[in-house]
């Protein structure tokens, strides 16, 4: 393998080092802006190559020493070697530069809003089962052994450390992820409010369950479920689900709205940026109607409704909408209306018949349908929340003709990755 030095100046998309040499550029993870490094070139491309990082020959001075010991080996950070107050540099201009070189405009871009916590934030993490267990390795399904993801809480790790002995003192079978064939696939964990509910994602029902509960009540107030995949999906977990034994639902009390939680249930990982996202999408809403898409299970909704004249809460998920359901009774919130379907057929039924009204998306990283965005044109206000920079300046150049944006304020959601979300507020023209 050829190895090369280079003088990093800028980074990607992924925020892995950019050098440049006889006319190529070349792409070095884990390197940063202004150091100087020897990188092995592991593909040869005509106008690029991907390198691996061999050596730093000159640091930057905002390179810092990562925090855990499986850092670079596992897949799940990217930016520990960098200092916190320069990853939300780094951000701030990656939306900026990702909308601008797809919609054409020059915008302004607020300064992220930074984590009160960089470490022990994810209330939810995911644990790859194979012949070992842990994470996978950056763009692999090699799975690389640890005992501890220091992003997560601790509970979430106690609960872990307990499932993984208890995986490998009963020899139960992983999961062989190159020939599709095995059992245990991921153990999967959420942390809120004092209650620990743990999933095993499993192709049959294994033995002992008693036990395990029995192991993890001992030392966590625990609810344990178990869900069954199919063979080829490629989402960690399936929608049929089993529970077994303890704490069914975490109940929680949030913007003075009670709801509960269960394995199924989508919730944003970071509680305190959770609340600042939550309060400024709030903060838009001014007596209006409100279409809100891809809903989840309507906490969002919920909170709105404050301030709103109506929300309409659409998600395509079932059981979602019915948490949805049960949160609205609950709260005896009478202005939100539960539709459960797909947001692509059902906004633009929703649109046709509203004069006026506000729309409010938060869809996955793939972005909007088509259908979802032509509904929306004749809102007066778009609120979109992405996690997606690239699918996010994508769909603000299809509502730019019409719409013009008012601002556009990061998150860091996810501290020591890539990721971020991003509210964009945009009024109609």
């Amino acid at each position: 393998m050829e190895k090369v030095n280079l003088e990093i100046t800028n980074l990607g998309m992924n925020f892995e080092g950019i050098g440049r040499k006889d006319g190529k550029v070349f792409f070095v993870p884990f390197a940063l802006d202004g150091e100087i490094v020897k990188a092995e070139v592991i593909e040869d491309k005509a106008k690029f190559c991907k390198c691996n990082l061999l050596e730093i020959l000159k640091p930057s001075k905002d390179r810092v020493t990562p925090f855990c010991p499986y850092y670079e080996k596992c897949g799940g950070c990217d930016l520990q070697h960098l200092l916190y107050s320069k990853q939300l540099e780094y951000k701030t201009r990656h939306v900026k530069e990702t909308i601008e070189k797809i919609s054409g405009l020059s915008v302004e871009v607020e300064p992220i809003i930074a984590s009160k916590n960089i470490f022990y934030y994810r209330n939810k993490g995911a644990f790859t089962v194979s012949d070992e267990i842990g994470m996978f390795k950056t763009g692999s399904h090699e799975v690389v052994n640890v005992n501890q993801c220091f992003l997560m809480k601790d509970e979430i790790t106690s609960a872990y450390q307990i499932v993984k002995n208890f995986l490998k003192e009963n020899n139960i079978e992983g999961y062989n992820f190159k020939t599709n064939r095995g059992n245990v696939k991921y153990i999967v964990i959420r942390y809120i409010a004092g209650v620990t509910l743990v999933c095993l994602v499993l192709k049959n029902k294994i033995s002992n369950l008693d036990l395990l509960y029995k192991q993890l009540s001992e030392k966590l107030k625990v609810g344990l479920y178990l869900n069954y995949y199919n063979s080829f999906t490629k989402d960690i977990l399936s929608k049929k689900f089993e529970f077994i034994a303890g704490e069914k639902t975490i109940t929680l009390n949030e913007f003075d709205i009670s709801y509960q939680l269960d394995m199924a249930s989508f919730m944003q990982i970071n509680d305190d940026i959770k609340e600042k996202l939550y309060e400024a999408v709030s903060n838009e809403i001014n007596g209006e109607i409100v279409i809100d898409a891809y809903a989840g299970a309507g906490l969002l909704s919920a909170i709105i409704a404050r301030q709103a004249k109506k929300v309409y809460s659409v998600e395509i998920v079932k059981p979602a909408s019915q948490s949805a359901e049960n949160l609205k009774k609950l709260n005896k919130i009478e202005n939100m209306e539960v539709i459960n379907g797909d947001c692509a057929e059902i906004l633009p039924e929703i649109s046709k018949s509203l004069e006026k009204f506000t729309a409010i998306i938060d869809p996955a990283r793939a972005g909007c349908d088509e259908r979802v965005l032509r509904s929306i044109l004749k809102a007066d206000k778009i609120i979109y929340v992405s996690c997606n920079p690239i699918t996010l300046a994508r769909d603000l150049k299809f509502l730019l003709d019409s719409h013009k944006i008012e601002k556009i304020q990061p998150f860091d959601m996810f501290p020591n990755t890539k990721h971020l979300e991003t509210m964009v507020v945009l009024k109609r023209k």
